[in-house]
């Protein structure tokens, strides 16, 4: 039983799953019950925004304004289910903050939003998101939240830009994938997996012995891991993975180098992936934080980039030249490469005026905590949950 005081600071509580569904205006008064029997709060001292409709929920929000414009992080919001149960209670700051500075430009808040609409890029992507490979438009812009009075100085873009590199060429290794990976006849598969998820096998040395000091998660799972060598397989049965939890003999000393180690890595692209040369180019190589591993990245070479899963990672064991670290491309190679050959059937401008439809801007106060007051900013919802940053540049259907 929760026993309730007047400076309640929150509140939550499980959902009942019923199928009832009361309408807002019974909601909003079983909100406003919520208020009056366990909080101090008066609701007609605030500003009331738009009720947001939640999956399972409602939310009623009230906020705190100055000059007209909310504060950020003010005020208090109640989750009310559908089925008429408060689950959810937050309350902000409700002291009115003192120390403002006001801007040196009047606020245009459509001239922002005009400029986010020109400025905002969207470009034509790769994507392997949930294994699945699509063409997909990706809006940028220019900010999500920009101090008022910097609003003309921004913004400032940059082009990411990854300088890659072609492949040396190395002499092929005449060692086995498993020879490469350390795998022996001393190694016995512990565990498989056969979800299509994540199809797998686990690896370690017969007849070890590891020693559990208690029965805690952590131990759990060290003993789990510990001396192990997990092979990652994708549908087609071909290597996606390798993650190696081995410890290197002490003492060996460090045997290769990051050119060496490179060309290691490259020695087992050509047995996991044949076509590497032609379909991958080379990214970078440096050590890890202790300098036992050689890290090598390499990126696949495509003419519409990669809004993820183009990378590819080999690493090096510097003691044994062992691979202890592989991750393959999401998909097929074969198959990613053939998509970057195809063309969408939206337009980007299309594209553009549909992911930007539910675009808003608004000035609301932020607290700058190092200078001690509140200042006016423009922020946008772009980053909010139910706002769309992708498409589908063949189907229109929205992303994320």
């Amino acid at each position: 039983m929760l026993t309730y005081h007047a400076q309640l600071l929150s509140y939550s509580r499980d959902m009942n799953h019923t199928h009832i569904r009361y309408a807002e205006e019974v909601l909003y008064e079983k909100a406003l019950t919520f208020l009056h029997d366990q909080t101090d709060l008066y609701p007609p001292s605030f500003s009331k925004a738009s009720p947001t409709f939640l999956t399972k929920s409602i939310r009623f929000e009230w906020i705190m304004k100055h000059n007209g414009y909310k504060i950020d992080n003010s005020g208090f919001f109640i989750d009310v289910s559908y089925d008429g149960y408060v689950i959810n209670f937050k309350r902000y700051c409700t002291t009115p903050p003192r120390h403002f500075q006001e801007p040196q430009k009047e606020v245009h808040v459509e001239a922002v939003k005009d400029y986010l609409m020109k400025e905002t890029s969207c470009n034509l992507f790769l994507s392997t998101s949930n294994n699945k490979g699509q063409l997909v438009y990706k809006i940028e812009p220019p900010f999500y939240s920009v101090e008022v009075d910097e609003f003309s100085l921004y913004p400032v873009k940059e082009d990411d830009l990854v300088l890659s590199k072609p492949l040396m060429s190395v002499n092929p290794s005449t060692e086995t994938i498993e020879e490469m990976i350390g795998l022996t006849g001393e190694h016995e598969c512990i565990r498989e997996s056969k979800d299509p998820e994540l199809r797998g096998k686990v690896f370690r040395k017969k007849n070890l012995t590891l020693v559990s000091s208690d029965k805690s998660v952590d131990s759990y799972m060290r003993e789990r891991n510990e001396e192990t060598i997990k092979i990652q397989y994708t549908e087609n049965r071909k290597i996606k993975g390798i993650f190696s939890f081995e410890t290197p003999p002490s003492n060996l000393r460090k045997k290769c180098n990051r050119k060496q180690g490179y060309e290691r890595a490259l020695q087992f692209l050509e047995k996991v992936l044949p076509s590497y040369q032609t379909v991958l180019r080379f990214g970078g190589v440096e050590y890890n934080s202790d300098e036992s591993w050689v890290l090598t990245t390499f990126y696949l070479d495509s003419t519409i980039p990669f809004d993820d899963g183009g990378i590819v990672h080999v690493n090096v064991c510097r003691k044994t030249q062992h691979i202890v670290y592989y991750m393959g491309p999401d998909l097929e190679v074969e198959e990613l490469l053939a998509l970057g050959k195809q063309t969408p059937h939206i337009s980007v401008t299309n594209a553009k005026k549909t992911l930007l439809s539910s675009l808003e801007v608004e000035a609301i106060w932020q607290e700058d905590e190092e200078k001690g007051y509140f200042t006016l900013h423009y922020q946008t919802n772009l980053l909010e949950p139910n706002v769309h940053s992708r498409m589908n540049a063949k189907t229109g259907d929205l992303l994320d």
